[in-house]
C-alpha cells in the first residue's frame, strides 16, 4: 500500500468477503486467523490512523455506571446474536449504562428487544465511519462484539481501537486473531482442555453455558410426519445445520447409522448441497441415501418448531456443533411455554 489509492482498494476489498470458512476446519487456526486479522488491521490503521491509537480509560460519570458497548449487523432474529438479548435483559443496570450500535438494516422484533434492553441505542446502518465516530464520541469503556467474522465490516471496526477495552464473544466461536481485541468471551461449557491456545486474546469463561437462552414459544402444533414426508415407523433424525458444518471425513458416520438403524431417516432442512456427498458415503456400505435422507426446505418458523417434536433424535455436527440451533432444541425438547 505504497500509494492512497492502494489503500482505498485494500479497504474496499475487504467489504467483499471475510475468511468466514477458516473456523470450519476441524483445528486450531489462531496461527492462521492471526495472519489474516493483522492484515485487516494494517490495511485499516493505512486508512484511519487516527482510529488505532490506544484510547484511554475515560473516568466514571457522575451515575457511576461503566459504559458497555454492543456492536453488530445483526441486532435483529439471528442466530449469531439472539443469544445476546439474555446478557441484555439480566444486566446489572445499577452498575452498567448499555449501549447498542446496530450496523445493519433488517429491524424486527427482537431489534425492539436490542432497543428495549438499552440505555442508549444507535441505528446506523451501512456507514463504517459515521459507526466509528459515534463510538468514540460516546466514549466506551467497554466495547463488545457478539461475532467477528460472520459481517465483514464488522471486522474492519473490530481491527480499529474505538474504546479502551474491546472483546468478542461467541457470536461466532472463534479467536479473532485481531491485535485489537483484548478478551473472548466464552463459558466453561464450550472450552476444552488447553483452550486458551486457540485464542489471541485473553479467554473468558463465563460460568455454565455462560447466557440465559430466550425460552422458545411454541404455537399450536397441528403438523404430522406425513406433513414433511416422514414415514410413521421411522426413526427421525433431524439434522438441522447448515451444510459447511458437515465436513466429508464425517459422511461415512450417517452411513454406518443408517446400518444400525435400518429404520433410520435423516431430515435436513436445508443440506441439499450435501446429497452427492451422502450418495457415495452410503454407496460404500451398499445403501442408496434416497432411502434414508430426505432433503426438504421448512418454509416457516411454526414448521420448523413442529420438526423439532416429531424428531426422535436431534443429531448435532461433529467438531463445530450448533449454536442457536442446539440451545433452542433444548429448550423445546426440555419442556417450553405453549400458546
Amino acid at each position: 500500500m505504497k500509494t492512497p489509492q492502494e489503500k482505498i482498494n485494500a479497504f474496499f476489498g475487504l467489504q467483499s468477503f471475510t475468511n468466514f470458512y477458516l473456523a470450519y476446519q476441524a483445528h486450531n487456526v489462531v496461527e492462521s486467523q492471526s495472519k489474516y486479522a493483522n492484515l485487516v488491521h494494517q490495511i485499516m490503521a493505512a486508512n484511519y490512523p487516527q482510529w488505532v491509537q490506544p484510547q484511554p480509560m475515560p473516568p466514571l460519570p457522575e451515575n457511576g455506571k461503566i459504559r458497555v458497548g454492543y456492536v453488530s449487523s445483526y441486532l435483529h432474529s439471528y442466530s449469531g446474536t439472539l443469544w445476546l438479548t439474555g446478557w441484555l435483559r439480566y444486566a446489572d443496570t445499577k452498575k452498567i449504562e448499555i449501549y447498542c450500535y446496530y450496523t445493519g438494516n433488517e429491524p424486527d422484533l427482537i431489534t425492539e428487544q436490542f432497543r428495549e434492553y438499552s440505555h442508549i441505542f444507535r441505528h446506523i446502518p451501512h456507514n463504517l465511519e459515521a459507526v466509528c465516530q459515534q463510538i468514540i464520541d460516546d466514549k466506551l469503556h467497554i466495547l463488545v462484539f457478539p461475532e467477528i467474522g460472520m459481517d465483514a465490516p464488522t471486522i474492519q471496526i473490530a481491527a480499529l481501537r474505538l474504546a479502551p477495552v474491546q472483546c468478542s464473544a461467541w457470536g461466532h466461536p472463534v479467536t479473532s486473531g485481531l491485535p485489537t481485541v483484548d478478551y473472548f468471551i466464552s463459558s466453561e461449557l464450550m472450552e476444552p482442555e488447553n483452550a486458551q491456545l486457540h485464542y489471541s486474546e485473553t479467554l473468558v469463561k463465563l460460568p455454565n453455558i455462560g447466557v440465559s437462552y430466550p425460552k422458545p414459544l411454541v404455537g399450536e402444533l397441528n403438523n404430522s410426519r406425513l406433513d414433511f414426508d416422514l414415514r410413521e415407523d421411522a426413526v427421525i433424525y433431524f439434522c438441522c445445520q447448515a451444510p459447511f458444518k458437515y465436513l466429508p471425513q464425517y459422511d461415512f458416520i450417517l452411513a454406518q447409522i443408517a446400518r444400525r438403524v435400518p429404520q433410520a431417516q435423516f431430515i435436513f432442512p436445508r443440506g441439499e448441497l450435501l446429497r452427492k456427498r451422502l450418495k457415495r458415503a452410503f454407496a460404500a456400505v451398499n445403501l442408496d441415501s434416497e432411502d434414508y435422507c430426505l432433503f426438504r426446505a421448512i418454509a416457516t418458523r411454526q414448521e420448523y418448531i413442529a420438526m423439532n417434536f416429531l424428531a426422535d433424535v436431534f443429531l448435532d455436527t461433529f467438531t463445530w456443533s450448533g449454536g442457536n440451533t442446539s440451545l433452542e432444541s433444548g429448550r423445546i425438547y426440555a419442556g417450553t411455554a405453549r400458546l
